[in-house]
């Protein structure tokens, strides 16, 4: 069996066991849920203050356009989810927790609004795209070589990426470490 093959079957695995909170769908995780929470009542805020001095100056503009361009569900929320989700993995019945890349590998559609407040599993993210590999392929086969789910030389079997990194980035990469010269204290 290729590592495409392995992925895509722990793929089917990682759904199966998700999907088991509830046939294809779940309700969100409680801290996501209450981040999704603020993050609705802010909106509505916003677009109350908007509504009151929006015929008199256009200063909540500037908030309101971007906050309505992104929505209540955001990248950032949604990875909170996938986090939390792979913390509550051993609460399915798994003797593990589920990766945060197979997580990622799933397409959800979150229904924020009071009356569904429900995750919805879409499906899988392609792996391969005209040929070449996709960001989920290479986050789950790269997290799924460290946790030695397959050898670390499947990776080199793999498709080209979609997305490749500027040969300018490359170099300036230190292969040797996996420390991360971010200073989180600046951030």
């Amino acid at each position: 069996m290729n590592i495409i093959d392995k992925i895509d079957n722990a793929l089917n695995r990682t759904m199966a066991a998700l999907g088991g909170l509830g046939g294809g769908s779940f309700p969100i995780p409680p801290n996501t849920a209450e981040l999704i929470r603020k993050r609705r009542k802010s909106l509505l805020n916003l677009d109350d203050l908007q509504i009151k001095y929006g015929m008199s100056h256009t200063g909540w503009a500037e908030f309101v356009a971007p906050a309505n361009l992104v929505g209540v569900v955001d990248p950032v929320t949604l990875h909170m989810m996938h986090l939390e989700l792979a913390e509550m993995s051993h609460s399915l019945g798994l003797s593990h927790k589920i990766p945060i890349s197979l997580i990622a590998g799933l397409e959800y559609a979150v229904a924020h609004e009071p009356a569904k407040f429900m995750v919805f599993i879409k499906g899988k993210f392609a792996l391969i795209h005209e040929s070449k590999g996709t960001p989920s392929l290479y986050r789950i086969a790269h997290e799924g070589a460290e946790l030695g789910y397959w050898d670390a030389e499947e990776l080199l079997l793999l498709p080209p990426p979609l997305l490749a990194m500027p040969m300018e980035m490359m170099g300036s990469i230190d292969f040797t470490s996996n420390q991360s010269d971010y200073d989180m204290e600046m951030a």
